[in-house]
């Protein structure tokens, strides 16, 4: 019975991001997670980076597929170094992020739910500096996203250049953070 509702959502959400547009040159891989499941077990595994994570939350009418696309350090692009205190031991990276909201109630997606976490057990959130100066596109900051609708753009960091991230989490409130490994440079 279990393994029939998990193809039958599985099946379900293939139809679903039919409708989002995806990108063939990231992996296309998703873990599927129903209302059935536990999600807010510890024993989630960090995904790779580029792995889709489907959350079906019908208690709380969440149906969404989110995927960390990219991680950049040094970020190389359209930026002013002068913000944020960035140049010489600091430097812009970005995460490319892409969420969609299958179906159900409006979902708000915001920046600050995304952070980096370090070996050491460093968290480092991201600049919430928006404008033409921070490298583009921006993801969307406190923006309702109905269903049916994806989101995706770049969210900035200022991070010491000498040090790497070893995870990317994603920890929207009332949900476990998912987590994915960030490669190594």
């Amino acid at each position: 019975m279990r393994t029939a509702q998990l193809a039958l959502t599985a099946l379900i959400l293939a139809a679903s991001v039919a409708g989002c547009r995806s990108d063939s040159e990231y992996d296309t891989r998703v873990t599927v997670v129903s209302s059935g499941d536990n999600i807010f077990s510890d024993s989630l595994d960090p995904l790779e980076m580029g792995i889709k994570y489907a959350i079906n939350d019908n208690e709380k009418d969440v149906h969404l597929t989110v995927q960390a696309l990219e991680y950049r350090q040094p970020y190389k692009g359209r930026q002013s170094d002068k913000l944020y205190n960035v140049g010489g031991v600091r430097v812009w990276a970005t995460v490319s992020i892409r969420l969609c909201n299958l179906r159900g109630s409006t979902f708000s997606v915001d920046q600050s739910v995304w952070s980096l976490a370090y070996v050491d057990g460093i968290i480092t959130e991201p600049t919430g500096l928006t404008g033409p100066d921070i490298p583009q596109p921006e993801y969307p900051i406190n923006a309702p996203l109905e269903a049916g609708r994806c989101a995706s753009g770049l969210i900035s960091y200022s991070v010491r250049s000498d040090k790497r991230p070893e995870r990317l989490l994603y920890g929207p409130q009332g949900f476990q953070p998912i987590e994915w490994v960030i490669p190594e440079g």
